[in-house]
């Protein structure tokens, strides 16, 4: 394991926050330094963090990756800072080949930064540099954001898009197979085998125009980009792997897919197919369990609603069961964060044995597909799943997908299940 660099509070970062009258979209700050490492987060289109540059950084590798972040956040410092950023699915991810720009882990105090929760909006700088001043920061970019807020938006020409599966249908079958026969042998018990697709374009792929296509089309997703150099993972998730808030913690146990049907009457007939469905049944339950477990020891209480709803997400629904407890004293938003992750969802039970099996049945690696994306301001903060995601490079992306294989699971249908969820994201490179 790659012992993680501490990074502490010096007396040369210096932090400024200020509530501002700005009404128009965040987003303008994407565009504003093209060069620069950049951060979008959208919830629901209530609340809504961009972020530009970086003032410091932390980046780890190995088992207690988030350690250090807490070290760091746990100091008193005022004001106080937000970290945003993201992780990969394996904590022993190495940053390789199309996921060069992408560490295990990097989370970063931004140098700019636009924060709006409702109808109040804050923007936030950060520096090191003697020469600088926060605030002179933030009266240069209040200006920027006047000037640039009011330039009208160009008009994009029709792309030709090429679309490839990364893997054969056969390819896909084999590894399946194989998974279930692990599966009937005792070795595992749920095992989520993912998918890559490659699109490509006859021009560059433009990331602003693919966020608010996927905010209109999605708005109770987490929508989330990453810009690192040249390439940004976006993403428009349905699921939150945690939130704190006033130490109250709130997450959920979701599994279980179906085609969501065309038309209210068919959307309500595949909900109730789905809840009556028991192997679906069987792999959501073994999620909710797995949450519960893992959450308890961190909380006073811990709760999760007896029975679970179905959830729509683009052209499928899942099942869900929402899960609250109250965070004991001592415990953190980051413990959750480590604890959880990866749930059953996206990876497997058990979770030992899921990690080596991975790499048997898995071509394509999954870099950040599958870990998570998201803030920590104070003691408060919300990790998204990184899932419905395009790692973005010039004119090429690559779309992941998977699928949870249990007993009773048949290669065929989950293949269509991948499918239909990377429709979420290839809709937004075809109509942004």
């Amino acid at each position: 394991m790659t012992i993680p660099q501490r990074i502490l509070a010096t007396p040369d970062l210096r932090i400024a926050r200020r509530v501002v009258d700005f009404r128009q979209e965040p987003e303008v700050l994407w565009d504003l330094a093209p060069e620069q490492p950049a951060f979008l987060w959208s919830r629901g289109g209530d609340e809504m963090i961009v972020a530009s540059g970086v003032a410091q950084a932390f980046e780890a590798e190995g088992s207690d990756r988030f350690g250090e972040v807490g070290i760091w956040l746990g100091q008193d410092q005022r004001p106080r800072p937000i970290l945003v950023g993201g992780f990969a699915f394996d904590p022993e991810h190495q940053g390789e080949g199309e996921w060069a720009d992408f560490p295990a882990l990097s989370f970063h105090l931004p140098r700019i930064a636009i924060l709006r929760r409702g109808e109040s909006t804050e923007i936030f700088a950060a520096t090191r540099d003697a020469q600088e001043s926060p605030d002179e920061i933030l009266d240069a970019l209040e200006q920027e954001l006047g000037r640039v807020a009011r330039r009208p938006r160009g008009t994009r020409s029709s792309l030709d898009l090429h679309v490839r599966a990364r893997e054969s249908d056969a390819e896909w079958q084999r590894s399946v197979s194989g998974a279930l026969d692990e599966i009937a042998s005792g070795q595992l018990e749920k095992i989520v085998l993912s998918r890559a697709v490659r699109v490509s374009s006859d021009e560059e792929f433009d990331v602003t125009r693919l966020t608010r296509h996927l905010s209109a089309a999605h708005p109770q997703a987490n929508v989330f980009a990453v810009r690192r150099n040249g390439s940004t993972f976006l993403g428009a998730s349905p699921e939150t792997l945690a939130r704190v808030e006033d130490r109250e913690l709130r997450t959920a146990a979701v599994a279980g897919t179906a085609r969501r049907g065309d038309g209210t009457s068919e959307e309500i007939a595949a909900a109730r197919t789905l809840r009556a469905d028991v192997k679906e049944q069987h792999e959501h339950q073994l999620v909710v369990d797995d949450v519960l477990e893992r959450v308890a020891p961190f909380c006073d209480r811990v709760e999760a609603e007896e029975t679970p709803e179905t959830m729509s997400a683009g052209p499928v629904q899942h099942l869900r069961t929402p899960i609250c407890g109250q965070l004991k004293k001592g415990s953190t938003f980051l413990d959750v964060i480590a604890t959880l992750h990866p749930t059953p969802a996206l990876g497997g039970l058990p979770r030992e044995e899921v990690a080596s099996a991975l790499s048997r049945h898995e071509s394509s690696p999954r870099g950040w597909y599958g870990g998570g994306i998201g803030w920590v301001d104070g003691g408060e903060g919300e990790i998204s799943v990184a899932i419905r995601t395009a790692l973005v490079h010039g004119s090429e992306a690559v779309l992941h997908a998977g699928a949870g294989i249990v007993a009773g699971s048949e290669w065929a249908r989950e293949l269509e299940e991948t499918r239909l969820k990377m429709r979420t994201i290839l809709e937004a490179f075809l109509e942004a």
